[in-house]
């Protein structure tokens, strides 16, 4: 097929399909991606003036999704609950993130001299390997981890998420590769709708703050087999647990 007609069957099948062409694709960008800032302020507005109401709207559809949720009131008690967790479970070996969230919760000290292997993720300057090696020593520990512990980026009143974007110290392997996964939510990090998590994410990703890629985690790993029968945890964690910290995080 020659180059004409080539691109007048193309054509003719965006047509059918009611696809734009590329010129008219590219304004559609332009505009979809011009002045953010309102639906971004909006959005970071509701989150903060209504962030009781929203950890409990989200609790509550978290449960419904499978979390197990554990509200707290501060950050003393959120390590007392992790604790239990890894008691009820009989931890022996976690992967973790490294951030803000999980730093509080100070592992090394909570779980001393219990013989509990922690490995927590590192930047680049914190590890001496290559990248392809690095890749393969991390997702070799989380693969045989008991436990993944993350914070988030954001959590999903609506839909009982949370949002993890990987970033230096943040793997989604920690939250995907182990059976169990805690995720640790601090107040002011829940968003009400899916629209308000990509409004702020748009104005994220314009401003060139965070890259594209997320992980949404929606309670435990489900697989549906051909008579639709669903099992939890064959491609993920089975086991999720959420703790909900009813004060915000501390400033750095």
């Amino acid at each position: 097929m020659d180059q004409k007609l080539k691109t007048k069957f193309l054509d003719r099948v965006k047509n059918a399909i009611g696809r734009v062409s590329d010129s008219d694709f590219d304004v559609k960008k332009e505009q979809f991606f011009t002045n953010p800032e309102p639906g971004y302020r909006d959005a970071m507005t509701d989150s903060i003036e209504n962030a009781m109401n929203l950890i409990n709207e989200f609790e509550g559809n978290a449960q419904n999704q499978g979390w197990n949720t554990y509200k707290v009131s501060d950050v003393s008690r959120a390590r007392e609950v992790l604790n239990n967790i890894l008691n009820q479970i009989e931890c022996k070996s976690i992967v973790c993130t490294n951030e803000q969230a999980v730093n509080l919760m100070q592992l090394d000290g909570l779980l001393s001299g219990r013989g509990i292997d922690i490995c927590k993720m590192k930047s680049d300057d914190q590890i001496n390997l290559d990248p392809n090696e690095k890749e393969q020593y991390f997702r070799s520990v989380a693969k045989i981890a008991d436990v993944g512990i993350t914070g988030c980026d954001f959590a999903v009143a609506e839909t009982g998420t949370v949002v993890v974007i990987p970033k230096t110290g943040v793997s989604r392997l920690v939250s995907l590769a182990p059976p169990v996964h805690v995720a640790i939510v601090f107040l002011g990090q829940v968003v009400r709708s899916l629209d308000e998590l990509f409004a702020i994410r748009r104005y994220q990703i314009v401003s060139g703050s965070k890259n594209g890629y997320m992980n949404l985690i929606s309670g435990p790993s489900r697989s549906g087999d051909i008579e639709n029968i669903m099992i939890q945890g064959v491609h993920g964690p089975g086991d999720v647990h959420l703790i909900l910290v009813e004060q915000g995080l501390p400033t750095e």
